[in-house]
């Protein structure tokens, strides 16, 4: 936990203390591997990771130590119903998840900036979807898939170039 906030304070320190509110890549990547942690293990540094890349603040990344939630709801919780393969890859990346019929879904890749950098409609009742990254430059994404309006889980996506 205190390595994440000295890592977090420094990037804050050198940036957003500056005036300056875009980060390095390098930095960008430091963020969003402290934003992708759990509160619970990684402490507040989380949370401001999350804030300085725009994410959301409840963004949940998978990890079965959730605060509030039984025993039960966190061993269903490590159970993925998305799968992303593969990964890296450099043109087209294959996603397994359920759309139910009669359901509004898409799926959003951002970057580590926070920017939505691809959006994509999925049909319902298709459990395998192509997503094509080749326009995209490498580099380490967020995917994150969206049912009826509300985001579900996200999984992190490495382009190579």
């Amino acid at each position: 936990m205190e390595y994440n906030s000295k890592l977090v304070y420094g990037i804050y320190a050198a940036t957003w203390m500056q005036g300056i509110m875009a980060f390095t890549p390098a930095d960008s990547a430091t963020l969003f591997n402290i934003a992708i942690q759990d509160p619970v293990d990684g402490g507040t540094a989380v949370l401001s990771a999350r804030i300085m890349l725009e994410l959301d603040i409840d963004f949940y990344s998978g990890s079965s130590q959730r605060i509030g939630h039984s025993d039960e709801s966190s061993e269903a919780q490590t159970q993925s119903d998305m799968k992303l393969y593969p990964n890296p890859t450099n043109e087209n990346v294959v996603l397994e998840c359920n759309i139910e019929e009669g359901q509004n879904a898409q799926v959003e890749i951002f970057d580590l900036s926070g920017n939505r950098v691809l959006s994509q409609q999925l049909a319902p009742q298709q459990a395998v979807y192509n997503i094509n990254v080749a326009a995209l430059p490498g580099g380490v994404f967020l995917l994150r898939v969206f049912v009826d309006g509300e985001a579900t889980e996200a999984q992190r996506l490495v382009i190579v170039k």
